[in-house]
């Protein structure tokens, strides 16, 4: 089957127009998911008029926007084909209609007057929901925290007996310290529900979306991908390692029963080129002498860290949600 712009939109908008029916989404002009789907729905009329897979017109910063906003639906529609999405999700899908659907894109390639903190706030509370999708691949009772903050983990997970309680941050700033105050602010969040009883284990997950670095080269294969990212968090998890201390990381975890680490996400779309040869790439793209099938990949990853460089391997309910939240779980698009 081909996968081309007219699929993705296509499918796309089916759960687009699901969530309109089901939840009321209006996708108001001017935010940032009708800019998206304007987008979108522009790269499908051209292809058509064209008689084109992909136009090849898209910029990199609308690539990003188009395959981010594809994804979300994707987990959205993956949860529908096989259970019924929980009441208390509503109101964060809501805010689709004024955060940045895209995990694939910085804040400010979509939304560049980040001084509206609604859309940052509601951007960091689809960050929240899109754990909790993840979560929902792999476990049933998934709880995600009222809109307004009632006090417990933004996700909460009831395994076998085990409640476990998941703080979902999301870092705007490159620096280390910001970093830390980030975790050491999750981490107190899950001491006190764990001390409270509301759960018994916990760990934060980081999206670093924003200050993560993003390479624009072609790649070879899925597998260069994988070590591009895992590269990309190795260098974001040392330059961190290199500001916390000793009293930081006792002052994080003593007497801590949340998990002694964190989990580090990250969303991009890397451009694979494969064999055969001999196939010439769209104008855009032949500067770079790139020859072979090319491929929009979005890839999702996320990877824990214990910061100190300690390389303690996390819970197994840890291992399976960095399962649940990377990888490819959607078909890569054909360029050409």
């Amino acid at each position: 089957m081909m996968r081309t712009s007219e699929y993705f939109v296509d499918r796309t908008e089916e759960t687009l127009n699901w969530l309109i029916a089901e939840y009321g989404l209006t996708m108001p002009d001017g935010s940032p998911i009708r800019i998206i789907y304007d987008l979108m729905r522009e790269e499908r009329e051209r292809c058509s008029q064209y008689g084109v897979a992909v136009s090849g017109e898209m910029t990199t910063t609308g690539v990003r926007g188009f395959f981010g906003l594809s994804r979300f639906c994707d987990r959205i529609a993956q949860i529908r084909a096989k259970k019924t999405i929980p009441a208390t999700f509503a109101d964060h899908i809501r805010l689709l209609d004024i955060g940045i659907p895209s995990q694939t894109s910085r804040y400010e390639d979509i939304c560049p007057d980040l001084k509206k903190q609604e859309v940052k706030q509601a951007s960091d509370s689809l960050f929240e929901l899109t754990v909790a999708l993840a979560a929902l691949t792999k476990y049933d009772q998934v709880e995600i925290e009222p809109l307004g903050g009632t006090g417990i983990p933004d996700v909460c997970i009831d395994i076998n007996g085990v409640r476990w309680g998941f703080e979902c941050k999301v870092s705007d700033r490159p620096s280390p310290k910001a970093h830390y105050r980030i975790v050491k602010k999750g981490i107190k969040q899950l001491n006190a529900n764990i001390n409270a009883g509301v759960i018994h284990r916990g760990c934060v997950i980081l999206s670093v979306q924003n200050v993560l670095s993003r390479n624009e080269r072609p790649y070879a294969s899925d597998a260069d991908v994988k070590e591009e990212l895992k590269k990309r968090h190795n260098e974001f998890s040392n330059n961190v390692q290199m500001h916390f201390s000793k009293e930081n990381i006792n002052e994080l975890y003593q007497e801590s029963s949340s998990e002694p680490g964190v989990i580090a996400y990250f969303e991009d779309v890397f451009l694979v080129v494969k064999p055969p040869e001999g196939i010439i790439a769209p104008k855009w793209i032949r500067s770079r002498k790139v020859r072979g099938q090319i491929l929009f990949t979005p890839w999702a990853y996320a990877q824990h860290t214990t910061f100190d460089g300690s390389g303690l391997l996390p819970d197994p309910v840890v291992d399976t949600m960095l399962k649940a939240l990377s990888g490819p779980n959607t078909l890569p698009m054909d360029v050409l």
